[in-house]
């Protein structure tokens, strides 16, 4: 007889939550819940982003950029300055 994978069964608590960290699931995690057509659902991790974080993804030079300032980072090229000038400035307009 073939050997079954051991698939556990886990129950809903009195609120309807599902104890996920027995499988090694951290606190505070989301996702993105999926039914599926055979009555399971689908998890897939998920992050939330900022407006902000979302258009700087979305632009190409951009990220292009950021990569740049790693791998310099990374390099130990670049220098460490204060930016404690910009503590009192108005913020950018473009923030909408």
């Amino acid at each position: 007889m073939a050997e079954t994978a051991y698939r556990p069964v886990i129950e809903l608590d009195s609120r309807g939550r599902l104890p996920l960290a027995r499988f090694g699931v951290a606190g505070r995690t989301q996702y993105i819940v999926e039914p599926t057509e055979d009555g399971g659902f689908m998890l897939t991790p998920a992050i939330v982003l900022t407006p902000r974080e979302r258009a700087i993804l979305a632009d190409p030079e951009a990220v292009a950029s950021i990569k740049r300032g790693i791998a310099d980072a990374a390099a130990g090229r670049g220098s460490v300055r204060s930016f404690a000038e910009f503590l009192d400035a108005p913020d950018d307009p473009d923030d909408d």
